[in-house]
């Protein structure tokens, strides 16, 4: 009966998928069990939510606390862990194939431009990956819970830190606050707990498990977990001091936590409409980038970012190969690096473009939306519930091309099929 799914292209069966997935979660939402009160949230917003959930986005035009019941807030939770993890499950069936209908040529190609492990450990890593990202969600689960026993009861404080921890790990921003953190501001344990959540989802469930099963003595880092690690750590530091010297009047805990959560996260400990445009631009270029390949992250990822940079640097150098750590990358990785930037740019100047003929709103305030929206991140200088009819259906579509666009156009372009002809050689100038 479902042989006719099996025969479709992967991608097409991660898409179906999602699309799914949103679906019932909107119709879930649509309903009035969904609400405290006896009026239902519209289709359009029932859907945006979905979406945001699914996607791991964080934008919202409804306040999840106070105009969702306890039912419809375990719906996004739900939504939110589905779409999380299931981006790494459309890797795995990418990888190994729903009955072996993927032929190995094409999976050996995906492998080498997504994991970089053994196909034959590929199994293994993932269920090692999963069980890992369990374990941190229940331990922030708990931390969380801890800490917000400050203000509530137990069981409130049980359930704000189970919805919290889920969905810091998967990078979702979505809260139980209506000011999202920034009432908790002040407190330590809830700012770096939720922090190193965002950093244990968005650093990549395959790195994860590389680093859990790391034996200094007999392995040895992969290119892609040093790349992750050492641009995760430059960002972060980067981040810091630039707030640190643009925005002198936070304290050092903002400085750092808003250095973490714009790469795909979305909650904020401040409020962002005070800071200043340079702020703004810096968090603009950490939404775009996102965090790690294989994760809960959005954007055009760390990695490709790293590559275009290395790129760059070797060009500039005359060099005739890139290298990132003592290793010569294929020219076929920077294509895909290069690709995928320049999507990203196009794909952000449609929408840009698009939103300032149909909303009312400043051009800065329209654009930090659309790198919100693109990168999965989630947050917004105030404009999410104020878009139109159109705006909103403009800004799903938006955060379905960030969960999903890279990935597809990533393997689009690796397929495994090649020309068969040439053309003659010819130059033109340049710059």
């Amino acid at each position: 009966m479902l042989n006719w799914f099996y025969q479709l292209h992967p991608v097409t069966r991660a898409i179906i998928g999602f699309i799914t997935v949103i679906l019932l979660g909107g119709f879930l939402l649509w309903q009035p069990i969904s609400t405290p009160g006896p009026e239902h949230l519209s289709f359009t917003d029932a859907i945006f939510t979905a979406t945001s959930a699914v996607c791991v986005t964080g934008l919202i035009v409804v306040d999840t606390n106070e105009d969702l019941s306890h039912f419809g807030q375990l719906v996004v939770l739900l939504l939110i862990q589905i779409g999380g993890l299931g981006i790494i499950l459309a890797s795995a069936f990418l990888i190994l194939g729903l009955r072996h209908t993927i032929s190995l040529k094409y999976r050996r190609s995906v492998q080498q431009n997504f994991i970089n492990w053994p196909i034959k450990k590929v199994k293994k890593a993932l269920f090692r990956a999963f069980l890992v990202i369990f374990a941190i969600e229940v331990i922030g689960a708990g931390l969380l819970t801890y800490a917000f026993s400050e203000k509530h009861d137990f069981f409130t404080a049980l359930w704000h830190g189970v919805f919290h921890s889920i969905s810091a790990v998967c990078n979702a921003g979505f809260s139980l606050n209506s000011d999202s953190l920034i009432q908790w501001a002040d407190n330590p344990l809830v700012i770096v707990t939720v922090g190193l959540l965002i950093i244990a989802g968005g650093i990549g469930f395959l790195v994860l498990a590389e680093i859990f099963s790391y034996n200094k003595v007999s392995q040895k880092l992969s290119i892609h977990t040093k790349t992750m690690l050492a641009g995760s750590g430059i960002l972060i530091v980067t981040g810091f001091i630039a707030f640190m010297i643009l925005e002198p009047n936070w304290t050092y805990l903002d400085y750092l936590f808003q250095s973490i959560t714009p790469r795909t996260a979305g909650f904020n400990s401040i409020d962002l409409s005070k800071w200043s445009s340079a702020s703004h631009l810096i968090l603009m270029v950490f939404m775009f980038i996102g965090a790690g390949a294989g994760s809960t992250a959005g954007g055009i990822k760390i990695t490709t970012a790293w590559v275009v940079i290395a790129n760059m640097i070797s060009r500039i150098r005359y060099h005739r190969h890139t290298h990132i750590f003592k290793r010569r990358l294929h020219w076929k990785q920077i294509n895909h690096a290069l690709v995928l930037l320049f999507i990203g740019i196009m794909i952000i100047f449609i929408i840009t473009f698009t939103l300032t003929i149909t909303e009312n709103a400043g051009f800065k305030e329209i654009l930090f939306e659309v790198f919100s929206a693109l990168g999965t991140v989630g947050l917004s200088l105030g404009i999410t519930s104020e878009l139109s009819f159109l705006g909103r259906w403009i800004v799903i579509i938006t955060m379905f091309l960030g969960r999903l666009g890279p990935l597809t156009f990533a393997l689009i372009i690796i397929s495994p099929n090649q020309e068969c002809y040439t053309y003659p050689e010819e130059k033109v100038l340049i710059g």
